[in-house]
């Protein structure tokens, strides 16, 4: 998959030299990366032999920054990024988040050198994110998250955050009722409210979004 998405790159870059050297994450979160390996069995390993779940997880951290320094060296471009992705951290609990978790969350943002952290997770709750401020990270993306509503980050998240308009919203509701959404997000100040388009037939409904988005910018 890898050699098929180099592939595709050179072939853009060929067409359009200015394109970025992009090829998808730099790397995937040490939790996320152990459950694709392991499976839902890794969920219980902390408890059951934390030995073992703390030398997988080493495993899965050392794997992913030297997947990321390969890619950069194959670009021959520095390695430093302010980010990654690990939907599944969420899955502990806060009281052994800080041991299976934390630990290597801080190794990966070290081993990235990232001057601003930020994370991409989907799963966390209310009283995981204390530990955003622990780890320094000064953006959080929640995504899809079912656990966080704005309202709740608004009170609670000690950094900066994102919110989103899903697809299935995008796909369901009119545009009036998206205008809507969007204004309810906007009262609790997210650093940015994302949305795409993956259906052409969508096209007037994120016109009407960027339209209401740009007005609001604007203060009118």
């Amino acid at each position: 998959m890898l050699q098929e998405r180099l592939k595709i790159c050179y072939e853009i870059k060929r067409r359009c030299p200015q394109s970025p050297n992009f090829i998808g994450h730099p790397l995937e979160g040490p939790i996320t990366t152990a459950v694709l390996l392991m499976g839902s069995d890794f969920l219980t390993l902390p408890y059951d032999d934390p030995k073992r779940a703390h030398k997988f997880l080493e495993f899965c951290t050392k794997s992913a920054l030297n997947y990321a320094r390969t890619i950069s060296e194959y670009f021959n471009q520095p390695l430093q990024s302010n980010g990654f992705p690990d939907d599944f951290g969420g899955m502990f609990p806060p009281k052994i988040f800080e041991e299976f978790v934390v630990t290597y969350w801080e190794e990966i943002f070290q081993g990235l050198k990232a001057s601003e952290r930020s994370l991409h997770s989907e799963l966390l709750r209310v009283e995981h994110l204390p530990f955003l401020k622990e780890l320094n990270i000064q953006y959080f993306d929640p995504s899809a998250d079912q656990y966080l509503t704005p309202e709740l980050l608004h009170q609670h998240c000690p950094c900066k955050f994102q919110s989103r308009i899903l697809s299935w919203q995008i796909h369901n509701l009119s545009a009036e009722e998206l205008e809507a959404l969007y204004k309810k997000i906007a009262r609790f100040k997210p650093y940015a409210i994302s949305f795409s388009m993956d259906r052409l037939e969508d096209e007037p409904k994120i016109k009407h979004l960027l339209e209401v988005a740009r007005r609001m910018k604007g203060g009118k």
